[in-house]
């Protein structure tokens, strides 16, 4: 969202303390939770089209992040559609890898995380209803790591499928 720190989150109420939590891991100022029922979020599609395209219009950013078509996972899936079709317009869109990605994830954009790998696993830590799940623990997250950065000849990396990627953004100006 550019120069803003904030974070849209679909969670259950039930889930509202994590989320929050999860922003102030993040150094994030503001949080906006919305009544949408966990692991059902299709059916709330066009709630979270107006929800998202409201905020992209409100915020301008300039590079949007969204969960891959090919996360398995069916709120993942169904707020992957919902930010495409709210942010039509909007010209880089990036999908970016979570642990319920299929193998067909595909990253093309591999970003530098080599400073940030601690704080991305303490945040992934933070995150207690996760707890003892063996995709979340901090080895797998580092050699998730290790392989995108090997990936883009980096040392630690995070991949991205690209949707749209103006070429500033990119650093091609």
């Amino acid at each position: 969202y550019g120069d803003h720190r904030d974070l849209h989150s679909f969670p259950t109420r039930r889930s509202s303390d994590l989320a929050r939590n999860g922003a102030a891991t993040m150094g994030l100022e503001k949080i906006e939770i919305h009544s949408l029922t966990d692991t059902r979020l299709e059916d709330h599609n066009m709630e979270m089209v107006d929800i998202i395209e409201a905020k992209i219009n409100e915020l301008k950013p300039d590079l949007i992040l969204t969960h891959s078509s090919h996360d398995q996972h069916q709120d993942h899936k169904a707020v992957h559609f919902a930010v495409l079709r709210a942010a039509r317009k909007q010209p880089s869109i990036l999908c970016f890898e979570s642990p319920s990605v299929t193998s067909e994830f595909n990253p093309q954009l591999f970003i530098d995380i080599t400073n940030y790998i601690d704080i991305k696993i303490h945040a992934v830590q933070d995150h207690r209803d996760q707890a003892g799940k063996r995709y979340l623990r901090w080895d797998r997250l580092k050699g998730m790591a290790n392989f995108r950065g090997a990936q883009g000849k980096l040392e630690l990396a995070e991949g991205f499928e690209i949707v749209r990627l103006k070429d500033s953004i990119a650093g091609l100006k």
